[in-house]
């Protein structure tokens, strides 16, 4: 899946789209729906949905990685986080913000637990979450 994720990098999606999906097949006929690797597959192809702005073909695929992540990656796995992660900002982008912050926490309280407070991606998370108060309108909680 690293051809795709290139092509996805300079910014062409339909190629990336395209290798992922190829990639994804090959990798699940190889070792099954439940392996790391699909998980991967399923989680770079779901990302670069989210670059075509195609959401609702991003949230199965990003659903399907979490769950063999969960399955597979023991305790507070920052894969895991980064599936929680990328579904919230899907569903923000969709405008379901109960959905969107859900997944938020979720992957907030893996990444503090992981990675620390001080780590960026635990910032970024946390940015998610503010930016997803002010969708709501709430700005009393989004400082």
């Amino acid at each position: 899946h690293n051809l795709g994720n290139c092509y996805r990098d300079v910014g062409d999606f339909d190629k990336s789209a395209d290798c992922l999906s190829k990639s994804l097949s090959l990798s699940t006929a190889a070792f099954g729906d439940d392996h790391e690797d699909v998980a991967d597959t399923c989680h770079c192809l779901a990302v670069t949905m989210t670059s075509r702005c195609e959401l609702d073909d991003a949230i199965p695929l990003f659903e399907r990685a979490l769950a063999v992540r969960r399955k597979k990656l023991v305790g507070q796995d920052t894969n895991i986080a980064s599936s929680l992660y990328n579904l919230a900002v899907v569903f923000q982008m969709k405008g379901q913000w109960n959905n969107a912050m859900r997944y938020c926490k979720e992957a907030l309280k893996i990444q503090r637990l992981s990675l620390g407070d001080d780590n960026p991606v635990t910032s970024r998370t946390l940015e998610c979450i503010g930016n997803i108060h002010k969708d709501r309108r709430d700005f009393e909680n989004a400082l």
